[in-house]
């Protein structure tokens, strides 16, 4: 004999029948589709009020209320700071990219001039390393993530670099020893400071450059580097 729960709970209060259908996997099906009937019963004004008391719904956020990291409209971080980020890496790259290109005008001449000391073969290397420094620095003009990305990169990688060739020059002979050991640290450092740089939360919400887009790119750009690291050594 089944047992009736629409009988029974002819005398629950409202808040005694929401609870069943609250937690419906405690009561069996009879008894859910009981208070279902016992509530359709009831005044609908008095259900949803009592519904509202017991589960209030949770309150809106006001479109004020949420940030988006990518909203140019109401930035996250102070634009000023961005700003000074924004030229600081840049005119790092411009530094880098003259210097080489003044000295690379000299091979230049000294290619196509009446005494040709160097072949055209010779000026390829040079050539790809100032644009390896001049691109990403204009790219870096446009707030675009084509500038953010080869920019990290190209840092990471040269920290990587940097960073093995000093570790492995230390192994051989002491720092007061080492060929230009004071340039090499200093390039060093700046390679750290620029990444660090590039890093920062304000710069990549500018360029709308993820927390996931970062990781990939810094794992990528280190395995790039060791890469690289290791054909050197092979080479020597």
């Amino acid at each position: 004999m089944n047992f009736d729960f629409y009988a029974q709970y002819e005398h629950y209060s409202i808040a005694e029948l929401l609870q069943i259908l609250r937690e419906p996997g405690a009561y069996q099906d009879a008894a859910v589709l009981a208070a279902e009937r016992r509530l359709s019963e009831r005044n609908p004004q008095a259900v949803e009020a009592e519904r509202n008391r017991l589960f209030p719904a949770p309150p809106k956020l006001q479109e004020s209320d949420t940030i988006s990291i990518f909203d140019d409209n109401e930035p996250a971080y102070d634009p000023r700071q961005i700003l000074v980020i924004r030229i600081i890496v840049i005119a790092v790259f411009a530094y880098y990219a003259v210097s080489l290109l003044l000295s690379l005008i000299p091979m230049v001449q000294l290619s196509f001039g009446e005494t040709q000391l160097f072949g055209v073969e010779d000026l390829i290397i040079p050539a790809i390393t100032t644009a390896w420094y001049a691109v990403p620095g204009i790219l870096l003009l446009l707030p675009r993530q084509i500038g953010w990305y080869p920019a990290m990169i190209m840092m990471v990688m040269d920290l990587v670099t940097r960073s093995c060739f000093v570790i492995t020059s230390l192994i051989e002979i002491p720092v007061s020893d080492m060929p230009g050991a004071p340039v090499q640290l200093m390039h060093l450092a700046v390679a750290a400071v620029m990444v660090y740089l590039l890093r920062s939360p304000g710069l990549r919400d500018k360029y709308q450059i993820t927390d996931t887009g970062l990781r990939r790119t810094v794992n990528g750009a280190v395995a790039a580097g060791v890469v690289l690291v290791l054909y050197r050594l092979l080479l020597n």
